[in-house]
């Protein structure tokens, strides 16, 4: 009887954390999507800027737009980096008690990639680079770029 209890405890470990790895997944397709609809929407309307008359008011408000897409992009970033690591935090405590319930130790995994050498090459820059910051530089340069629209159409009047 105890070991019925025991094996469905490391079931519905296993379980939570199959779960918290799919919602870590699922957060990074979100990144990834919503990121993509800001840069093309921001391509979309710096085109608009491109064939439009050059109505000065009309190229601030687009370009004030562009700003905020970009701003908006730096907050979802970072929103879906905060619940990436939620999640894979989670996955990691479940994942770790099921693994010392059958008694398996999943920190040689770590080791076996860290002797990996193409690993060690590329760990580097992840240590010092993890990808929400390329995201977020992405979406820091539509937001400088909105500022150049904004600027450049007010340069105009003066």
């Amino acid at each position: 009887m105890e070991d019925n209890k025991e094996l469905a405890r490391t079931n519905m470990y296993f379980e939570l954390a199959r779960e918290h790895y799919a919602w870590d997944r699922h957060h990074d397709a979100q990144r990834s999507s919503i990121c993509s609809i800001v840069m093309v929407f921001s391509g979309i309307l710096l085109s608009i800027v491109e064939i439009s008359n050059k109505s000065y008011d009309d190229v601030v408000i687009i370009g004030a737009i562009i700003f905020l897409s970009g701003l908006f992009g730096i907050a979802f970033v970072y929103k879906q980096y905060e619940r990436m690591k939620f999640h894979d935090a989670k996955y990691q405590y479940y994942r770790n008690l099921a693994g010392s319930n059958l008694d398996i130790d999943f920190s040689n995994e770590e080791d076996i990639l860290a002797k990996d050498h193409a690993y060690k090459r590329i760990r580097l820059i992840h240590k010092r680079f993890n990808i929400h910051r390329y995201w977020f530089v992405l979406m820091a340069m539509i937001a400088l770029i909105g500022i150049y629209v904004m600027w450049s159409a007010l340069k105009g009047l003066w």
